[in-house]
């Protein structure tokens, strides 16, 4: 319409012009300049968009990217990230930054760990190439990181076997993967082939053990190929552990009970000797308090004591009374300590037992022989000075009853002091034999022979209520002894079985046989030295009497001790001293209302051998007319006979009554005396009369100068004539005292006028021969 055209004519048409070309010509410049304009836009559009990405983008990114690469790469980033506050970049700047010194913080830190961490870390391949090692694995092999990279370390490293054995290979032929599997120890070598041992473990290399370092060591890591291995040096433990094996056998293997306790008094430990010694085993006292050991020996505020010093941090050490599990006592030397912990609190008790007990019974058996070795020397002196005693008032007697008539009233009063003197003279040698210097004829006795004697004799005291056996064996060899003195042992030991059984049935048994004795047989014994030859005789006297008590079986061997209502305590005593005399031993066993047993040791000889002594016969003689009774008519005989003078006698004797004794019994038989009291004097005198001296008597025991000493003095001065020796000792001891000194005659006191005399003719007599 508005340009004049209608519908139909140009309905169809594709195209109709309907602008002027003026127009349309001035439309297509307006359209292209608009193009060109466009296109010059956008360009500045791009440039201007590329600009800010540039400076904003780009650039942090790039800056990232190469902070990132230095990180992986472990170099070291000179230049800085650009940050500008209040963009996202910039904060991601600023993070990464941060992130940087962390890592080379940590970096550090983990170098500073590795390389004062006390075990050795390395960083190996599948084939055991060394890629890394810390200080510590390059200690361990004296070796530096150059020596040890890229050389196989399982070439250093050996099974323990390797350690009694060169031969044993080393691990180079081992499977990594088989090694990290088992924590192992082995043996490492070092630069200057020493061994030592170590803790090995392998562990295969993951990511989570990745490190960010600044070497390039680990670029080359993954997790199939390589492996981490920690070496720990077990040079000290094992010596620690050396010695704590050693510490512990020493402990388990001592003597002494070792008892170790926590705070509440629970046990914890005890070694091997406290089963020895209490009999309760390591299970049964585990977890207990050591009060199973109580013996009520001690009260409650006793062990408050000894808790209170405890406690207070002391030692704590007595002689303790315990109990074993059997209810046996024994004694203990213990010392009790609090053990503390580093924090000075008190972590442990130990005990340290001894079981003293045997040494105590020793200690005690020890004093009581000291004391009955004591008591002997008291009773050889006693019989010593009571021989002299008994020398002037049966000396006196004899005296008095040379002028008394035969049946003079005052005879009956001389032969009751007679018979007491004679009393006193056996008490005088109850008391030598307990002293162990009675008086021995040595011979050989046939044991089975003495017992068929003895058997007959008890007949008669034994009531037909005991029975009696006897049990010897065919072969009982011989021993030496003194065959009265044997008798008297025998006994007094079977009288005693009689006592003890009393008017009950009972039963008494005698053995005897040959024995290979143990020397621990003697610790419970009663002997005077520990022989070195343990063949004996035994002999053994058994009852089913009463028995005694412990306190009373531990003095039974004391003198002047009995449980009897009579009886002079002697028995024993002298039993004991007979047996040390024969070099033998004594035991005793008894439990109350079960019975005794007494075993008797007597040495056995090799062989049967003769046996002679000299001048025995004479001191037989002697000793037989000493203990006879007086008989007045013979002695006035004597005393008549032996008016003429036979010879001049000098007399040494320190006590005056024996002395005049000496001078009026010699006088009596025709004897001219020369009596002194010491013998200076009596040397001095010889020396100027010596040809006027028939005969020599002296005594052993003088203050000032000895019988020997004198003898000696006297053979110097040329002396010839006989010499006799009277004393209250023993002829053996005599003759030992004597030495090489010999001598003539010994006369014992106290000795009797007609035995005196006898002696004295049957010496003339003999030299006369």
């Amino acid at each position: 319409s508005c340009h004049g055209y209608e519908d139909n004519p140009v309905r169809g048409i594709f195209y109709i012009r309907l602008s002027t070309q003026a127009a349309e010509f001035r439309i297509a410049n307006i359209h292209d300049k608009s193009v060109i304009f466009s296109i010059l836009f956008a360009f500045i559009l791009l440039a201007a968009v590329w600009l800010l990405l540039r400076y904003q983008v780009l650039n942090p990114l790039d800056s990232l990217l190469a902070a990132i690469r230095h990180l992986h790469r472990g170099t070291e980033n000179n230049k800085a990230i650009p940050i500008k506050r209040g963009d996202e970049f910039g904060e991601i700047a600023n993070e990464f930054e941060a992130l940087e010194k962390t890592w080379a913080m940590r970096e550090r830190r983990v170098q500073l760990i590795l390389n004062h961490v006390p075990d050795g870390v390395l960083t190996v391949n599948k084939t055991g190439q060394v890629i890394s090692a810390n200080k510590t694995a390059r200690k361990m092999f004296g070796r530096t990181m150059e020596e040890l990279q890229n050389e196989n370390i399982l070439k250093h490293l050996y099974p323990p076997g390797h350690v009694v054995k060169d031969n044993v290979g080393s691990l180079d032929g081992f499977d990594l993967t088989v090694l990290s599997e088992t924590l192992r120890e082995c043996v490492g070598e070092g630069y200057d082939g020493k061994t030592f041992p170590l803790e090995l473990k392998v562990c295969p290399f993951q990511s989570d053990y990745m490190v960010f370092t600044r070497t390039s060591e680990f670029e080359e890591l993954n997790e199939q190929d390589n492996f981490l291995v920690f070496l720990r040096d077990l040079s000290s433990r094992k010596r620690s552990e050396s010695e704590m094996h050693l510490l512990a056998a020493v402990v388990n293997q001592a003597s002494d009970a070792i008892l170790i306790t926590n705070p509440l008094g629970k046990i914890e430990y005890v070694n091997s000797s406290f089963h020895r010694i209490t009999q309760y085993k390591r299970e049964e006292v585990i977890g207990k308090n050591p009060k199973i050991l109580k013996s009520g020996e001690y009260g409650a505020s006793y062990y408050e004591r000894m808790w209170f010093d405890l406690m207070d941090g002391k030692l704590w050490k007595d002689v303790f009374i315990n109990r074993r599990k059997d209810g046996s006592t024994y004694q203990a030397e213990q010392a009790i300590a609090p053990i503390f912990d580093s924090y000075g609190n008190i972590s442990h008790f130990v005990a340290i037992q001894r079981d003293i007990t045997r040494e105590r019974d020793l200690q005690a058996q020890m004093e009581h022989l000291q004391r009955l070795e004591s008591l002997g020397v008291l009773a050889s002196g006693i019989a010593h000075d009571f021989n002299n005693i008994l020398t002037v008032v049966m000396g006196n007697v004899e005296l008095l009853g040379i002028d008394l008539d035969d049946n003079s009233e005052n005879r009956k009063s001389l032969a009751a002091i007679t018979s007491a003197g004679a009393r006193g003279a056996g008490l005088c040698r109850e008391l030598m034999a307990y002293a162990g210097k009675g008086k021995n004829e040595i011979t050989w006795v046939d044991l089975k022979q003495l017992f068929e004697e003895l058997g007959h004799l008890l007949q008669v005291t034994i009531p037909q209520h005991i029975t009696m056996s006897f049990e010897l064996d065919d072969k009982l060899p011989c021993v030496r002894a003194d065959v009265m003195q044997l008798e008297q042992v025998m006994m007094n030991l079977l009288i005693n079985a009689r006592e003890a059984i009393g008017s009950n049935d009972g039963k008494i048994h005698v053995s005897g046989k040959r024995i290979n004795i143990d020397r621990a047989w003697f610790e419970t014994a009663y002997f005077d030295h520990l022989p070195e030859n343990l063949d004996f005789v035994q002999l053994t006297i058994r009852d089913n009497g009463c028995g005694m008590s412990s306190d009373v079986k531990a003095r039974v061997f004391d003198p002047f001790y009995t449980t009897k209502f009579t009886g002079r305590g002697l028995g024993m005593s002298a039993v004991l001293g007979i047996i040390k005399t024969h070099q033998g031993a004594i035991r005793c066993d008894s439990e109350v209302d079960i019975g005794t047993s007494f075993s008797v040791l007597l040495p056995c000889p090799a062989q049967k051998k003769s046996f002679e002594e000299k001048n025995q016969n004479d001191a037989d003689s002697v000793q037989d007319s000493n203990n006879s009774d007086i008989n007045n008519a013979s002695l006035k005989d004597t005393v008549s006979k032996d008016t003429v003078s036979k010879g001049t006698v000098l007399v040494v004797e320190d006590e005056d009554a024996v002395r005049h004794i000496l001078e009026s019994f010699l006088s009596h038989a025709g004897y001219l005396v020369q009596a002194f009291e010491h013998g200076s004097a009596a040397v001095k005198y010889f020396a100027k009369h010596q040809s006027d001296i028939d005969l020599v008597i002296l005594d052993m025991s003088m203050p000032q100068m000895s019988g020997p000493q004198v003898l000696k003095k006297l053979r110097k001065k040329g002396l010839k004539v006989p010499v006799i020796v009277c004393s209250g000792e023993p002829r053996e001891d005599v003759m030992i005292k004597l030495g090489q000194l010999d001598v003539d005659g010994v006369i014992a006191k106290p000795f009797k006028y007609k035995g005196l005399i006898k002696a004295l003719a049957d010496l003339t007599r003999t030299i006369q021969q």
